[in-house]
């Protein structure tokens, strides 16, 4: 792999890689019911097994190239090699449940369920263990690396979640029904993914270092130890707290529905989730406390999350041809995260957070009922029409300043940014895409953001800017012939974004990049490689297809 970071350009990588992996899974599920009177009493249980296997490249290089005169002299300005070996990590989780669902009466129903979660850490086939390091991460002196086979957290019998939801029918007048709905419960996460990431730390994988050295490489600097030995430097270690409880979600949900005739319904809702003891990774270099060690990755206690969002849908079932639907949902989300694991972590706004969002369709059937339209159903028969709306704000980027590099991983990652206060966050011409920028970076004369001293975090709150809303229309005319009893063809029209409206997707967010803040993506080309003609965001395109149904 060589990858090309040039202070103020942007970066540039390539590489060949060689990995496989396979993954094998067997479930166990079972549900028995029982009906007494007006309850309905259900049981179940789900047994999953799940065995992976991964095959890194046995060897791998990563040359890095930090400047102008490193690529011109054949001097990287650093060379990371890694030996790595295969893991197989097996999973093993259980889950059982018991529900009650209760007919109160004719117009009250009640459910009221209990479910309970098992989910051991994974351990390795064939003794193959993840290592764990145990001791306390703010007393570096106590950490030492468990003996393989010490599992890295010990399983929690108590993971029950009660849930609770109720429908009450406090209007039954037909076209005129009005019904509330509320419910609450606790869901678990498994807490799988960031052990699965200790299977490729310390005994599966381990590096040699080097500086200023020309490649290819040396047979020389390919020979090094990948024994299991202090000091534990040259692989990434993680640390698990022995007692590390399963994070969960209460989620909880308020709505209001009512009939607005006879094939109508307009719905409010209020939405809520609140996660507890999330895990987020951390990495903290303890070397100057703890010889044995460099950095290690560690998961801190007391992070959460919220989410907060009221929402309004409007439904109109298939009448005289036509079926429509629209929502509206006002959300605000919370977390806590940071540019990376090397930084301390920040509750602010979520990656996700997007505050509007709105979304309409509607389908229509041109054929008119009855007798009296005759002729004219004649002539539209068969015919069809299908309309789609997609309308939202933009999503938060989040601003990346000064550019470090850690030699375990041969990643670069990057500190956040400073915020110089009283000035504005938005420039606005029309010269740029979308007619906005950041204001930060070498094209504006007075930023609102520096780049930090140091390695400083930098103090500018966490996803305080946003990116561009998108806007985009779709519509189809489609034509079904009858030509057997059995069998059908369909013609259809489609038109992806009707009005070719712009939609600006990915913005630099680097504060040294000569493009910082702008858009340098269309947002249908934001999704990576595999972005298609038909992804949302793209300029107009028509799609003609015919389809044989028999």
């Amino acid at each position: 792999d060589a990858y090309i970071h040039i202070v103020g350009v942007g970066d540039s990588d390539s590489s060949t890689n060689h990995v496989t992996s396979a993954l094998q899974q067997w479930n166990i599920r079972d549900t028995f019911s029982l009906q007494a009177r007006n309850h309905l009493l259900k049981f179940g249980i789900d047994q999953r097994h799940v065995s992976a296997s991964l095959t890194p490249a046995a060897l791998s290089v990563q040359a890095d190239f930090f400047d102008r005169n490193s690529m011109v002299t054949n001097s990287a300005s650093d060379i990371v090699i890694t030996k790595s070996s295969p893991a197989n990590p097996v999973l093993d989780e259980f889950s059982a449940f018991v529900e009650d669902e209760w007919k109160v009466s004719k117009a009250l129903n009640l459910s009221m369920g209990l479910r309970w979660d098992v989910n051991p850490a994974p351990k390795g086939q064939h003794g193959q263990d993840a290592y764990t390091v145990l001791g306390d991460i703010n007393a570096p002196a106590t950490l030492q690396l468990a003996p393989r086979g010490t599992p890295l957290w010990d399983t929690s019998w108590y993971n029950l979640a009660p849930r609770l939801g109720a429908a009450w029918v406090v209007k039954n007048e037909p076209g005129r029904e009005l019904i509330l709905r509320a419910g609450g419960g606790v869901f678990f996460d498994t807490g799988t993914q960031p052990a699965l990431e200790a299977f490729q730390g310390i005994g599966f994988a381990t590096s040699a270092y080097y500086t200023n050295a020309p490649i290819p490489v040396t047979p020389s600097q390919l020979t090094f130890s990948t024994a299991v030995a202090p000091p534990y430097t040259n692989a990434k270690v993680f640390a698990f707290s022995p007692h590390l409880p399963l994070p969960y979600t209460f989620q909880w949900n308020i709505g209001v529905e009512k009939a607005l005739g006879k094939d109508q319904s307009i719905t409010v809702s209020y939405v809520g989730a609140n996660g507890r003891r999330l895990l987020n990774e951390q990495r903290r270099n303890v070397s100057r406390l703890n010889p044995n060690f460099g950095d290690v990755v560690y998961f801190p206690s007391g992070l959460t999350s919220s989410y907060q969002s009221l929402q309004a849908k409007f439904q109109r079932s298939l009448s005289h041809g036509v079926e429509a639907l629209v929502s509206y949902t006002w959300a605000h989300s919370l977390d806590y995260g940071s540019t990376d694991p090397a930084f301390p972590l920040v509750r602010g706004n979520s990656d996700l957070d997007v505050r509007h969002n709105l979304e309409a369709a509607a389908s229509w059937d041109f054929s008119p009922p009855g007798k009296r339209w005759l002729s004219f159903k004649r002539l539209v028969e068969g015919w069809g029409a299908d309309g789609r709306l997609i309308a939202r704000t933009g999503f938060p980027v989040n601003l990346l300043g000064n550019f470090f590099f850690d030699p375990l991983t041969g990643s670069p990652y990057y500190s956040g940014v400073d915020l110089i206060p009283g000035r504005p966050l938005y420039v606005h011409n029309a010269a740029y895409p979308g007619h906005r920028i950041f204001s930060g970076g070498p094209n504006v004369a007075n930023p609102a953001f520096r780049l930090p001293v140091g390695m400083d975090a930098g103090d500018a709150p966490r996803n305080l800017l946003r990116g561009f809303g998108a806007l985009q229309t779709n519509a189809a005319l489609r034509q079904d012939f009858h030509l057997h009893d059995r069998m059908n063809l369909q013609f259809k029209a489609e038109i992806f974004n009707l009005f070719n409206h712009p939609n600006f997707g990915y913005i630099d967010p680097h504060l040294s990049d000569l493009l910082f803040g702008q858009s340098t993506k269309m947002l249908n080309q934001s999704f990576g490689a595999a972005g298609a003609l038909y992804d949302q965001g793209g300029p107009r395109a028509i799609q003609l297809s015919l389809k044989l149904v028999f």
